[in-house]
């Protein structure tokens, strides 16, 4: 089990990019809320069926951090997201689209984020780059869309 916060954050996005959203989802509290990534914060069981969508529609996608560092409980770090379009992009979730496959590579642009890690769990998610078309769910829905 990674022992600090970096590692768990590490972890988390290793394990959402190699394996599925259910396995990343152990590194999340039962309490976890996503800020920024929709216009209202969202919760674990929300924020999982996001990530459950975006593994399904991109199977192959990566998560690539940079930038990354810690500061006592909080982790600040860049990332973005590659990946092929292979399936249709489900945001129901959200009340969003559904988005066709493209077959085409996309990639997510790099944005900045602030993790917060209580006993041993993620409880926090926050985007810090300015909302934008690039960002959160606009920037997916752009990318895919």
């Amino acid at each position: 089990m990674p022992s600090s916060v970096t590692d768990i954050v590490k972890a988390y996005f290793g394990t959402f990019s190699l394996m599925s959203a259910d396995k990343a989802a152990l590194f999340l509290a039962d309490d976890f809320k996503m800020i920024g990534f929709d216009e209202r914060p969202l919760g674990k069981v929300v924020w999982v069926g996001v990530m459950n969508a975006i593994k399904t529609a991109i199977p192959d996608l990566k998560i690539k951090l940079s930038e990354v560092q810690e500061k006592g409980n909080v982790v600040n770090l860049k990332y973005y997201g590659v990946g092929t379009h292979r399936e249709s992009l489900d945001l129901s979730v959200l009340n969003g689209p559904v988005l066709p496959a493209s077959g085409k590579t996309v990639t997510f642009p790099g944005s900045h984020w602030a993790l917060t890690v209580v006993a041993g769990k993620i409880t926090q998610e926050e985007l810090v780059t300015p909302p934008s078309a690039d960002t959160g769910l606009a920037g997916i829905i752009n990318a895919c869309g």
